[in-house]
């Protein structure tokens, strides 16, 4: 059995109870330590940028690779808030919402023109070349 990030702690504590009473663990149940070694209060930092940028204390937005226009709660207002800023800049592949309302975009490297790194599911890290010359 397996509970979601999402879950509340009690049901993750239920789960492993019971993942130990069936013999799982070290079987089908691999405990890893986490991805994210310094977690973060991602929906709080958003919310935190966007009343910065309604309130006129952000002077230069870089976006990497996102897309919050679109994919940012509706509650927020990103666009709108992204329009109080003197410059804004996007980086990204794609030309989407977020790219429509910006006043620079430069393209981003495909990810397969790149060079990155990756964590495996037992915490085994390596590194990953590019498959393709750039386009």
């Amino acid at each position: 059995m397996v509970a979601g990030d999402q879950q509340p702690p009690e049901l993750h504590v239920l789960v492993a109870q019971i993942n130990q009473t069936l013999g799982n663990i070290g079987k089908t149940i691999v405990y890893a330590d986490p991805v994210e070694v310094v977690p973060s209060d991602q929906p709080g930092g958003l919310k935190q940028l966007v009343a910065e940028m309604n309130a006129g204390k952000v002077d230069l937005l870089v976006i990497l690779e996102g897309n919050p226009v679109y994919s940012a709660p509706v509650d927020l207002d990103f666009q709108t808030a992204m329009g109080r800023v003197e410059t804004n800049v996007h980086l990204s592949c794609y030309r989407n919402e977020t790219t429509r309302f910006s006043q620079w975009h430069i393209h981003g490297a495909h990810y397969l023109e790149t060079w990155t790194d990756a964590r495996a599911y037992d915490g085994t890290c390596s590194l990953v070349q590019p498959l393709i010359a750039p386009l």
